[in-house]
């Protein structure tokens, strides 16, 4: 039942996602279907995504152990899935260390640009968020390719010129 899946929905450290255990059973793959009984989600975090025309706009993000989830809230409750993307096809993560923003580069797909840069932690720092995000997306895909993939820290204040797929 979905109340025993609720009670399964804890995202560590941070706070209780019920619809969480919805999302993956409606999105996810067998594996992360299976995890709903057993989490395994790694990181939950409110971001400012970059669209294709530079706009900013609230999602919630989701690790899990195998896929990186695009979320936005429903009105009618629960969570919306945006994107997908697997893990297995990250291969490159760009960071900024001046503002907080990230790429994470997908080539068979297309980049996805965003920010930490929003008032829900406003106690920490966004580049340090970011780093932290950085370090658990690396590392959780790296341990799925069973290759590793790279990091690149730059100075500039906006990564757009670092968004190299763009969606059509």
């Amino acid at each position: 039942s979905f109340d025993r899946f609720r009670m399964f929905c804890v995202v560590v450290v941070y706070r209780v996602v019920p619809s969480v255990a919805e999302l993956l059973m409606r999105e996810g793959n067998a594996e992360e279907q299976a995890m709903v009984s057993s989490p395994a989600l790694l990181h939950e975090d409110t971001v400012l995504k970059f669209n294709r025309r530079g706009q900013k706009q609230e999602r919630q993000l989701l690790l899990s152990s195998h896929a990186l989830y695009n979320t936005k809230p429903r009105r009618s409750g629960g969570l919306e899935c945006h994107r997908r993307i697997s893990l297995e096809k990250i291969e490159k993560v760009v960071r900024s260390s001046a503002s907080g923003e990230l790429v994470i580069v997908v080539p068979s797909e297309y980049d996805y640009h965003f920010s930490f840069d929003i008032g829900r932690k406003a106690h920490q720092r966004p580049e340090v968020r970011a780093e932290r995000f950085s370090q658990l997306l690396i590392a959780a895909a790296t341990k799925l390719r069973g290759s590793p993939v790279q990091e690149s820290v730059v100075q500039d204040e906006s990564l757009k010129a670092h968004v190299v797929n763009a969606k059509d």
